[in-house]
C-alpha cells in the first residue's frame, strides 16, 4: 500500500533533525520515481537530489523546496545507482 500512496503523491518531504544515516523511506521513494525533499542530514544528501535539501528546523527552506518540486526542478534519482538484492549478494561475495 505503501507504494501505491507513493505513486500517487508529488513529493516526499522528510524534515528530520535527527542524524539519519539510510532512510528506507527514501529508497521507497526512488523506486517509484518520488522526488523527494529532506533536512540535510546525515547520509541523507548521497540519496536524493542535491537540489532537494533543506537545512533542519528550516520551515521556509521547507516551502521553498515544496515550490521548487512544483516548478519541476527538482527531480527523483529513479532506480539509478540502486541495487536489487540479487546484485547486492553478488557484490558481497565477490
Amino acid at each position: 500500500r505503501v507504494f501505491e500512496l507513493m505513486a500517487k503523491a508529488d513529493a516526499l518531504v522528510l524534515p528530520s533533525v535527527v542524524v539519519e544515516n539510510c532512510p528506507g523511506v527514501i529508497l521507497e521513494a526512488r523506486t517509484v520515481g518520488l522526488p523527494v525533499i529532506a533536512s540535510d542530514v546525515g547520509g541523507v544528501s548521497e540519496l536524493i537530489d542535491p537540489d532537494g535539501l533543506f537545512q533542519p528546523g528550516d520551515p521556509l527552506g521547507i516551502a521553498q523546496k515544496i515550490h521548487d518540486v512544483v516548478g519541476g526542478k527538482i527531480k527523483s534519482l529513479g532506480k539509478e545507482g540502486l541495487l536489487d538484492v540479487e546484485e547486492y549478494v553478488e557484490v558481497l561475495v565477490r
